[in-house]
């Protein structure tokens, strides 16, 4: 037991490293410890290595947020954060928006855990009933985000523009999928903010760190928790676009309510990610990969352990993050905002080029150029999703 703590603890840490260092993802360290497997097994067991890997992720997927709020640097699972989360932080409220993901995330597993026996036993019943109707629910979806925009042909040029660009990036096959997803969404979705910012000098104002929340959002978390199990029922539905599915259809609006939804989605995604590997062996998160090459068959008492160590992780990275967030805040106020983000591009472009070579830096130059056009149009960025689901209804038809 006390081994495990060890390996929960080191997650931790690493999970804190990977969520606010921009660019840096827990995929990255599994294809590292994937790498030097061989090695590994000799000193530690798949259970240990598992344990680590957990731990990582559920960190992550707190502090991460705290990347989004203060850098404007978001990953594909909390990319529509940015907007929210930037408004936020603009009011002076950046510390609370990371507190509502926070709050989103911890009662997103609470709701999992409680709803898993259901989960267990119709979770395969209801992928195969979903997947045969995938094809018309995205094309509705996609034609809906169109039509809702003001400037509708703006926005089809933008759909358009982002959906070959999707469509040429992931089928560059000798780029691995979180590579090439981390140079488009830092690009387009963090970095692009970062240059308009430049342009118009923009600054981090005074933040104020009392938490002003008084209720539980439990309406929002329990829709950020369906959102996770939206996007493991749907086979390459990306959680950007699960949310901004739930969005328009249960007419989330206000900014807080919104953050605490997306927390929801990115934690709960860990545990049901791990369910639906259970149920019916689909893989749909780079840990549930990471548990299927240790294990080819996930076994019941193998998932409730990892389930276990979800709890404790979450009971310790939660707090850290808390923590953390007020840190991080409080050293970025006392630098200068243009010159942070002169670094931030800086770091964004040497970490891509380490991961992904030449070909992720023109991704990821591309990919501002493409979110700094629809910020000038004035379109709605969640239009960019587009990347991911214009792809994926050309692999459907065709």
């Amino acid at each position: 037991m006390q081994d495990l703590i060890i390996f929960i603890l080191l997650g931790v840490f690493v999970g804190v490293l990977t969520g606010l260092l921009p660019g840096l993802h827990p995929n990255n360290v599994t294809a590292l410890l994937i790498s030097f497997l061989p090695l590994l097994l000799c000193y530690l067991t798949p259970l240990q290595l598992l344990t680590f890997a957990v731990s990582l992720f559920v960190t992550h997927s707190f502090t991460s947020f705290v990347a989004s709020v203060v850098f404007g640097i978001p990953e594909e699972a909390n990319a529509l954060s940015v907007l929210p989360s930037h408004r936020m932080v603009l009011n002076g409220k950046g510390y609370e928006a990371v507190y509502l993901t926070v709050l989103g995330g911890v009662l997103s597993v609470i709701y999992t855990v409680t709803i898993l026996p259901i989960l267990l036993n119709f979770f395969k019943l209801l992928y195969e009933l979903i997947i045969r109707h995938l094809l018309v629910f995205l094309i509705v979806f996609l034609a809906y985000s169109i039509l809702s925009q003001k400037n509708k042909l703006k926005a089809v040029f933008v759909t358009a523009l982002s959906g070959l660009f999707g469509y040429i990036v992931l089928n560059i096959y000798y780029l691995k999928s979180y590579e090439k997803l981390t140079a488009m969404f830092s690009g387009m979705f963090g970095a692009s903010f970062i240059v308009v910012s430049l342009f118009t000098k923009s600054r981090i104002p005074e933040q104020n760190f009392d938490i002003n929340v008084d209720r539980l959002y439990i309406k929002e978390s329990l829709l950020g928790t369906f959102g996770a199990i939206f996007t493991s029922l749907f086979p390459s539905l990306s959680p950007s676009q699960s949310i901004a599915i739930i969005q328009r259809l249960f007419r989330v609006k206000g900014t807080e309510e919104f953050l605490v939804m997306v927390g929801a989605l990115t934690t709960a995604d860990v545990v049901v990610s791990l369910v639906a590997l259970y149920t019916f062996g689909n893989p749909r998160s780079g840990l549930s990969a990471f548990v299927q090459f240790l294990f080819s068959n996930l076994r019941f008492e193998t998932l409730m352990f990892l389930i276990g160590v979800v709890l404790i992780s979450l009971s310790l990275s939660s707090v850290v993050t808390i923590l953390i967030a007020k840190g991080v805040i409080r050293t970025i106020q006392r630098i200068s905002y243009i010159y942070l983000n002169v670094l931030i591009l800086i770091f964004l472009i040497f970490i891509i080029y380490i991961f992904s070579g030449c070909v992720g830096v023109v991704i990821f130059v591309t990919s501002v150029c493409l979110g700094t056009v629809t910020i000038l149009l004035d379109v709605n960025v969640s239009l960019l999703i587009s990347v991911l689901m214009i792809p994926l209804i050309i692999n459907l038809l065709f």
